[in-house]
C-alpha cells in the first residue's frame, strides 16, 4: 500500500545560482508543505517536521549557506566551492546529521523537489546523485495500529528519522537503493552516520529500500538482478519500504517502488481507489531507476477522498 499523508506535496524547483536563493526557495518550500519555521540564524533557517502518524515524531532540518555554516563549525571541513549545507537534527538539537551539501554555485540551473509533511527529496533532474546534486531525508511511516501490526508486540518508539545524500558519492536514494556512504539514520536518541567516501561495504547494512528480486538468483561471488513481472510482463507496483540493519524499519510516505527500470525523472499518473470505492488520480515522478527497480514518488493527488488502499 502506499502511505498516503494526505498532506499537501510540494513538486517545485529551487534557483542554484546562488546559496541565498536556494536558501529562500527551499524554505518557502517546507513552509508551503507544512513544515514550521523554528528560528532564523546566519544564513539559513531551521524548520520543523511533524508526522502525520503522531505528533510525537519529529525531526528539525537545518539549512545554511556553506559560508556562515563554517562559522559555527570552524573544526569540520567542507568542500570548496559555494553551497547550501543541509542537516537533520532531533528536536532538542542535541543530535545532528552528516552535513550534507548541495552546490549552489550555478554549477546546475536548478534543482527539482518533491517535499511532503516530512519528507524532503531533491535532485538536478536528469542527473544522478553524484557530485552534490541530490538531497533527501524524512521520518518515516510507522502505522502502529491496523491489520498490519495486529498481533504484533510493537516496539518502542520515541522518534525516527533518516538522511542521504549531499556528497560527490551516489550512494543515496538517488542513484540507487542503498546508500553506502554519507546518510544518516536516527533511532530513540542513537545515530549512525556513514563518512563520505566509497569505500564504504554494503555488508555494514546501512540506510536502504527493500526492492523485490527473486531468491533463487544468488550464485558464487555475484547476484544476479532481474526484473519480476506478472506473468504479462508488467512491472509490480510494491511498497516502498525502508530501514536498517536488514530490518524493516518504516515507509517512505507517498512513495512505491516498481520491480523494473524506469526513465529518470518521468512522470506518470496511476488510478487508486479510496475506502469508498472513490476513484482518484495519482501523479507520479520517478526518483531513481536501476535495472531492477525504480523508485517512484508521489507530487500529487487528486478527485476522490484519499486513503491508504492498495495501488
Amino acid at each position: 500500500m502506499i502511505a498516503y499523508s494526505q498532506r499537501l506535496i510540494v513538486n517545485d524547483v529551487l534557483r542554484a545560482d546562488t546559496a541565498s536563493n536556494c536558501i529562500v526557495d527551499l524554505g518557502d518550500q517546507l513552509v508551503r508543505a507544512g513544515w514550521t519555521l523554528v528560528r532564523t540564524v546566519a544564513g539559513g533557517a531551521v524548520y520543523e517536521a511533524t508526522s502525520p502518524d503522531s505528533v510525537d515524531y519529529k525531526a528539525r532540518l537545518l539549512i545554511q549557506d556553506d559560508t556562515n555554516w563554517k562559522v559555527d563549525n570552524p573544526h569540520i571541513d567542507l568542500y570548496n566551492f559555494r553551497s547550501v549545507v543541509l542537516q537533520v537534527m532531533n528536536v532538542a538539537e542535541t543530535v545532528k546529521s552528516f552535513y550534507h551539501q548541495i552546490r549552489a554555485d550555478a554549477f546546475y540551473s536548478y534543482f527539482q523537489t518533491v517535499i511532503g509533511r516530512c519528507q524532503v527529496f531533491l535532485s538536478v533532474p536528469g542527473h544522478d546523485g553524484t557530485a552534490w546534486s541530490s538531497f533527501a531525508c524524512g521520518i518515516p511511516a510507522l502505522p502502529r495500529v491496523g491489520t498490519c501490526t495486529s498481533g504484533l508486540t510493537l516496539s518502542t518508539i520515541t522518534d525516527m528519522w533518516w538522511s542521504c545524500g549531499g556528497s560527490q558519492w551516489g550512494f543515496d536514494f538517488r542513484s540507487n537503493a542503498n546508500c553506502y556512504a554519507c546518510m544518516c539514520y536516527y533511532l530513540n536518541g542513537v545515530l549512525v552516520t556513514a563518512p563520505d567516501n566509497n569505500s564504504i561495504s554494503p555488508a555494514l547494512g546501512y540506510l536502504c529500500l527493500f526492492p523485490l528480486t527473486s531468491p533463487d538468483t544468488y550464485s558464487s561471488g555475484a547476484i544476479n538482478w532481474p526484473s519480476i513481472t506478472y506473468s504479462a510482463h508488467a512491472r509490480l507496483n510494491i511498497d516502498a519500504f525502508l530501514g536498517w540493519q536488514w530490518k524493516i524499519r518504516g515507509q517512505l510516505w507517498d512513495a512505491f517502488l516498481q520491480t523494473a527500470e524506469s526513465s529518470l525523472d518521468a512522470l506518470a499518473s496511476y488510478l487508486d481507489q479510496d475506502a469508498s470505492g472513490g476513484i482518484f488520480t495519482v501523479s507520479t515522478i520517478v526518483w531513481h531507476s536501476e535495472f531492477y527497480s525504480s523508485l517512484t514518488l508521489v507530487t500529487g493527488v487528486t478527485g476522490s477522498g484519499v486513503s491508504n488502499n492498495a495501488y
